[in-house]
């Protein structure tokens, strides 16, 4: 029987089913029994989940080149050879 230690190591591979199917019986068997685990299982899923929702709120539009211009000239107004 594994250890919480254990599980807890696992935890990832077992939700992506990274696993033997003896390892996942195993930790299976473990998330039966063992509240603690089975809590920490639920809260790791909860969290990949709200991740995978998530999105940026907007794209970076940054112009580069004219970012670059910008700070050649402020480099060039303040004397700064950096």
């Amino acid at each position: 029987m594994l250890n919480c230690k254990d599980t807890v190591t696992e935890t990832s591979n077992y939700i992506n089913k990274d696993l033997p199917i003896s390892k996942r019986i195993g930790l299976f068997l473990h998330f039966m029994i063992c509240r603690c685990c089975r809590n920490y299982l639920r809260q790791f899923e909860k969290t990949v989940e709200t991740v995978s929702l998530v999105k940026p709120s907007e794209l970076d539009k940054t112009n580069k080149l004219d970012l670059a211009r910008l700070l050649q000239q402020v480099n060039k107004e303040t004397g700064s050879n950096h």
